[in-house]
């Protein structure tokens, strides 16, 4: 038999609880971490699809083709500056076709994966009040996919 409890004897307690599960979660705060690594994440792949073919494939139609920011000046010249002064090699290499495994294609790595570092530490101190970053995580994951997909799908 079920048995009806007075309303004096409803815990209000557990109606708050019940009512809070029921409604939207509000944003959490991120932590110093977590929002520093989403800074850097973020700024590097942004240069690493505008600077690669990756743009072409994600702005791709049958009569232009996004061009590769990565070989233009001024990207190409810091490049080429760093291998030949940093690194010391003073070949001359190949910039543009292949399989990406150059070492053209590997100093442009390291120049947009510094280039975002410095990027998202200006970001982190202009920008240090902010408790999240929920809506721009939710576009940068829609804009991740579609860059990933439109490659995989030009690769035929």
């Amino acid at each position: 038999m079920i048995e009806v409890m007075p309303a004096s004897h409803m815990d209000t307690a557990s109606l708050a609880v019940s009512a809070d599960a029921a409604s939207p979660a509000l944003p959490v705060h991120w932590r110093l971490a977590t929002k520093l690594a989403f800074r850097c994440c973020f700024l590097y792949f942004i240069l690493y699809v505008f600077s690669t073919q990756m743009l072409a494939g994600l702005l791709h139609t049958w009569n232009w083709g996004a061009p590769n920011y990565g070989a233009r000046p001024p990207v190409s010249t810091a490049v080429m500056w760093i291998i030949r002064y940093v690194f010391r090699d003073n070949r001359t290499l190949a910039m543009v076709g292949g399989s990406g495994d150059k070492m053209y294609d590997w100093v442009l790595t390291l120049c947009l994966l510094v280039s975002a570092a410095l990027l998202a530490t200006v970001w982190s101190v202009f920008d240090r009040r902010r408790e999240h970053y929920t809506r721009l995580h939710r576009a940068f994951r829609l804009f991740l996919r579609f860059a990933l997909g439109s490659t995989l799908i030009g690769r035929r």
